[in-house]
């Protein structure tokens, strides 16, 4: 049989793909069949073309808007504005009203992760504000603004994380209850320490009728001063929790805790007993470590929650009179810092937040900003500039009514007197302490009022400015018979006079041998110091501005007090010294303290100051057969320095018929120093003032209490030249205490 002759054909044409063994070979194809390598591998040349690529579907125009407007009411939401409010609610849903970020904490949240679209990031110019589960934090660095998409997933591992870490906490606890406390890594007790053995609170707070009250209390005495928050809005969920202490979030329960606080802190003792049943001592002492462990249990030094930065500002409001002043300084530049984490540095409109966050933002940040001022004056330290920049506006002269989580438009400001008028005139004079300073000196929020590079007329000029600016926006509208509009009088006009003089006691070169003002000057200081003596008495003998006291004892001002004293000295009649030595007594029995505080260097140092300036008085009327009256507050002041000489001489005598032996020491310990009665300390004796520069050196040789801190007065025997830069020191060394019985 014949095999056919196979027919010829043309070469096959060149393939265009590679093989599929090839393709998976990922290997160089030479597009035969079979090609080379499949021929030895003894396989299958199989050639398949490849699908083609499928061309990506574009969106339409009105997608892109929807995908978009999807996106804003996803950032509109975190930031708690109810997007839906004008659609009505969905079946099913309730509408619980809506929630801003400083009131977010304040609601249980929900307990899910919190998935990349639920983060909202808002572009500045300055960084990214990046909020998630309503907590913002705002990103400057670069590092970190180029990681904001990414930290959802940081957050879901601080998540998994912490809840692996309550696992082993309890196995901890179980092992060491009584160390727990102890070797705990939350970083808060850093500051406040242990301050309970158990974390929970609920047996801290009051029962729920003196809630109401506290919160009552806190309405008419504290909110008027500080106006932190939206109190219509925490109203509704001071009413939603006190029905379940037990569930409620822990940022929100630092915040009542604060109130607790900031409430008893303005009631009097009696007041306290009264409307709880306890002194005001002890209640004020339980809520001060509840608020501190509140604070700690909410993580306040890691919490980008604005709630718990209102509940730490306000603890340090109501502790500010019984803290040292370095330890005040300190703890509100901590709540700078956070403030500066959460974004309160950069105004919230910039950040394009809704008209009412932006308010609660700027209504928070210039308080913290007031309070760093203050406590750096104390502690006679510089403030930071950096924070400054840009410039926050100042909060909007409207009241709580008149702001809604809901708003879209700003509201009008009101021409006259409002809920926000006495911190916004404070804020005023904090923004022209701030715009003023200068680079030329270091005094803290007074450095352009106390620069000798700029001409007094100058500095008075612009004061004189400043206090037009408060009397056409202000003062003009008070009616002094209203409590708070008299609270706002006083401080409006006091503070104006009181920045006067710094400009006079403290921004002119002293003159060698000389005063350091004519006497025009020392008239016109003369006669402001009595006004501002006159509006603090006139203030703690009012029963309807009672309420304000807590405020008017921590801002007594000394230097008007002091000034007066001084002048004293050298004026010894005339009605103005009479009006001066009344205000003076009034002083006294306003300030029981002044009287029976022996510990304290700058009340101890201005009673001697007192003291001088009664004999120079005397010794100046002095009229044969005539005795002046002394008041109640010099004899006491007599008394109480007779009784620690008579102590001394006590310890002298002691000292004189103690036995030369080696078998115990002359004094076993300070304490035997101290008669127990008198309770005169060892500063009295051998006084020693660290970096005041005053040169009081430590001696064994105990010295009269009516000279301690002579150094203080000026070195030559002119008695109207006070050394004012000494005296700054003694302000700064010893710190602003409360004034009344029972303070901690």
């Amino acid at each position: 049989m014949s095999m056919p002759h196979p027919t010829p054909t043309s070469p096959p044409a060149a393939r265009l793909h590679s093989c599929q063994l090839c393709q998976q070979r990922k290997v160089k194809c030479d597009r035969q069949q079979p090609c080379s390598g499949c021929a030895k591998a003894g396989t299958d040349c199989v050639y398949r073309a490849p699908a083609p690529p499928r061309r990506r579907k574009r969106r339409s125009p009105e997608e892109i808007l929807r995908a978009r407007l999807r996106r804003y009411e996803a950032i509109l939401k975190n930031l708690g504005v109810n997007v839906d409010a004008n659609e009505g609610t969905g079946p099913g849903e309730k509408d619980d009203g809506p929630v801003s970020s400083h009131d977010a904490a304040q609601a249980p949240k929900d307990t899910s992760k919190t998935r990349p679209e639920d983060v909202a990031c808002l572009g500045s110019k300055l960084g990214r504000l990046i909020v998630v589960d309503g907590k913002p934090r705002f990103l400057e660095n670069a590092l970190w603004v180029s990681l904001g998409d990414e930290l959802h997933t940081s957050h879901d591992l601080e998540d998994s994380s912490t809840q692996g870490g309550e696992d082993d906490a309890d196995e901890i606890e179980a092992l060491m209850p009584e160390q727990l406390d102890r070797f705990s890594p939350d970083e808060s007790r850093l500051l406040f320490g242990s301050a309970i053995n158990r974390p929970s609170l609920l047996y801290l707070h009051p029962e729920p009728v003196k809630i109401f009250t506290l919160w009552q209390k806190f309405l008419e005495n504290v909110d008027p001063l500080t106006k932190i928050f939206h109190t219509p809005t925490v109203q509704q969920q001071v009413l939603k929790v006190s029905g379940s202490l037990g569930n409620m979030p822990k940022p929100f329960e630092a915040l009542m805790f604060a109130i607790y606080l900031c409430a008893v802190v303005s009631l009097s003792d009696e007041e306290s007993r009264g409307l709880l049943g306890e002194p005001r001592k002890v209640v004020q002492q339980r809520y001060r470590l509840g608020t501190e462990q509140a604070l700690i249990n909410a993580e306040f030094i890691k919490s980008s929650d604005a709630t718990v930065l209102q509940a730490f500002a306000l603890y340090l409001l109501a502790m500010r009179p019984h803290m040292e002043a370095q330890t005040l300084w300190i703890l509100s530049g901590v709540a700078l810092r956070i403030a500066q984490r959460i974004g309160l540095h950069h105004d919230g409109a910039s950040l394009q937040l809704s008209v009412f966050e932006t308010e609660m933002r700027r209504r928070l940040w210039w308080q913290i900003v007031v309070l760093d001022g203050f406590s750096a004056e104390l502690s006679g330290v510089g403030i930071l500039g950096g924070v400054h920049n840009p410039p926050i506006p100042l909060p909007l002269n409207v009241n709580d009514i008149d702001l809604d989580p809901n708003m879209t438009g700003v509201p009008v400001e009101h021409n006259g007197i409002t809920e926000m008028s006495f911190c916004l005139l404070r804020y005023t004079i904090g923004r022209f302490l701030r715009d003023s300073r200068t680079k030329h000196t270091f005094d803290g929020p007074w450095q352009h009022l106390t620069n000798p590079m700029i001409s007094i007329p100058e500095k008075i000029q612009e004061l004189e400015d400043l206090d037009k600016l408060i009397e056409q926006k202000f003062l003009q509208y008070c009616d002094i018979s209203i409590p708070f509009h008299f609270i706002v009088s006083m401080v409006g006009r006091c503070g104006i006079s009181m920045m006067k003089h710094r400009v006079y006691m403290l921004g002119c070169p002293r003159k060698p041998g000389g005063r350091s003002f004519d006497r025009e000057e020392s008239d016109t200081l003369f006669a402001s110091s009595i006004k501002i003596l006159e509006y603090d008495n006139l203030a703690k003998s009012m029963p309807n501005v009672r309420r304000y006291y807590w405020h008017v004892e921590a801002h007594f001002q000394w230097h008007a007090f002091i000034f007066l004293l001084y002048e004293l000295r050298n004026r010894t009649s005339g009605e103005e010294v009479d009006k001066a030595w009344f205000q003076i007594e009034k002083v006294y029995e306003n300030r029981s303290r002044f009287l029976t505080d022996v510990k304290n260097k700058l009340i101890v140092a201005a009673g001697n100051l007192v003291l001088k300036a009664w004999e120079q008085k005397v010794s100046g009327l002095h009229v044969p057969g005539v005795e002046m009256r002394v008041p109640q507050f010099i004899e006491t002041l007599r008394a109480r320095r007779s009784g620690i000489l008579s102590t001394k001489q006590k310890l002298r005598d002691n000292i004189c018929h103690q036995p030369n032996t080696n078998e115990s020491p002359l004094v076993s310990d300070s304490s035997a120093l101290i008669d127990g009665n008198n309770s005169a300390p060892l500063f009295l004796f051998a006084s020693s003032v660290s970096n005041s520069g005053m040169g009081v050196e430590s001696s064994t040789e105990m010295q009269d209490p009516s000279s301690v801190l002579d150094g203080l007065y000026a070195p030559s025997q002119d008695f109207d030249s006070p050394n004012w830069m000494e005296w700054e020191a003694l302000f700064r060394h010893s710190g602003i205490r409360g004034d009344r019985e029972g303070d901690i």
